[in-house]
């Protein structure tokens, strides 16, 4: 009995002798294959982004503009600094003569000390909200042509450039946009369900918009994942992105996209545009739709009974306006009526020249009625008469005129806001 007692003994120990390894190496594969997965996932969230807000507003439902002189001679001179700065030059310095050092004589006798002027100092250059624009643009070939020359369509770096000259204009310099990267790429980009269009398909689409792909959305996850934005974000190499393509490429207007960083989440602020459109102002009215969802959005939360945005971009009623939105202007009477001569009472200018004076009028009324709150002004400042003639009565000038009315003051108001709204549009993670 104990001989067997023994022998089981005996078995146990060499089984547990051979089983412990494999149990010991099983748990090393497992840990280590759950650590590398870990890794894994941490690398993929520095690349995962997904949509918070979207605003799919079609293009102006209004005749394409005839291009003007002016503007055909602005493209052209953006072309020629292009070609300009491809071409130009590079000057090699000439291996130096080297020369015998002459020294000077030594004064003799006792030195007299010399005045220096003291150096005036720099003035300090304050910083500014500033836009490091990723421009990002589908461009992909068509019968051994790119897709502008076989349509004779605009290239999206001429526009761009244009597209930024107008903005830093408008902003009078309180804040800046600039390019700070160039992703070009050689395809189209592919849409939600996974459909990419190839030559033929495309240019059958343009040929008969039936024969264009439902849904039209293109995958932004997909573009953010395979240009590796969010590391650029992440980098602060980028702050926004200007997406171009043509027709159908499945673009909304606005969209904003969130970057989960180890920073934390990242609004990029992502704009869609069309190179087949060269009438510069449509591009305008896509920034348009950004700024007033960014304003309104931000002042949705300030303790105001009314939105200091909404305030900012009344439209004409009793003859009395503020400065406007993107598609009708102080004075219209109806969207995209720029060239309207009739006069209107506005207090647009007011934003700028007494703005705090502006919020506490807000703030103070017992009202939540805009038309109210629009008389009030009315009685406390002086209005200003206005029509078209303030932006050369056409829609490319409107742009300008409009964006250039934006508060863009220093400091915060009395409601702990910016006074430079740039700052918000410009970064719409901002609190």
């Amino acid at each position: 009995m104990q001989r067997e007692k023994g022998k089981s003994t005996i078995l146990v120990m060499l089984i547990a002798a051979f089983t412990l390894p494999l149990v010991l190496a099983l748990a090393i594969w497992y840990i280590n294959t759950a650590a590398q997965k870990q890794q894994k996932n941490f690398a993929q969230t520095t690349e995962e982004a997904y949509m918070l807000h979207t605003l799919v507003i079609p293009t102006p439902a209004v005749a394409k503009n005839p291009i003007d002189a002016k503007t055909l001679e602005e493209i052209k001179q953006i072309k020629l600094e292009e070609v300009f700065q491809e071409k130009k030059p590079t000057t090699t310095t000439p291996n130096p003569t080297i020369t015998k050092k002459i020294e000077p004589p030594r004064p003799t006798g006792t030195p007299v000390p010399t005045k220096h002027p003291i150096p005036t100092p720099k003035p300090i250059e304050k910083a500014i909200p500033t836009a490091k624009i990723l421009v990002v643009s589908y461009e992909p070939n068509i019968s051994n042509k790119t897709i502008y020359e076989y349509f004779k369509w605009e290239n999206a770096l001429v526009l761009s450039k244009l597209l930024i000259k107008k903005l830093n204009i408008a902003t009078q310099k309180t804040a800046q946009f600039t390019i700070s990267r160039i992703i070009r790429i050689r395809d189209f980009p592919e849409k939600q369900d996974g459909f990419k269009y190839t030559p033929d398909t495309y240019v059958k689409c343009i040929k008969d918009n039936k024969k264009c792909h439902k849904p039209d959305r293109a995958n932004y996850n997909k573009i953010f994942t395979q240009n590796k934005i969010c590391s650029l974000v992440e980098q602060g190499q980028i702050s926004e992105v200007w997406l171009w393509g043509g027709p159908y490429f499945g673009y909304p207007g606005y969209v904003e996209m969130v970057c989960k960083t180890k920073k934390g989440n990242i609004k990029v602020p992502v704009q869609g545009f069309n190179y087949e459109r060269r009438d510069w102002e449509v591009h305008m009215f896509v920034i348009g739709m950004r700024i007033e969802y960014i304003l309104r959005s931000t002042f949705s939360k300030a303790k105001l009974p009314i939105n200091l945005f909404d305030v900012f971009s009344l439209t004409p009623k009793k003859n009395i306006a503020g400065c406007g939105t993107y598609y009708q202007a102080p004075n219209s009477e109806k969207a995209w009526d720029f060239d309207n001569k009739k006069f209107v009472n506005t207090y647009c200018g007011y934003f700028n020249s007494s703005y705090d004076r502006i919020v506490q009028v807000i703030k103070d009324s017992s009202t939540n009625d805009i038309n109210q709150l629009r008389e009030i002004i009315a009685k406390l400042f002086k209005l200003t008469k206005l029509n078209c003639t303030a932006w050369h009565c056409n829609s490319r000038d409107y742009y300008v005129w409009l964006y250039s009315r934006l508060p863009h003051q220093e400091g915060k108001d009395i409601i702990g806001f910016y006074k430079n709204w740039w700052i918000y549009i410009i970064n719409p993670n901002t609190k």
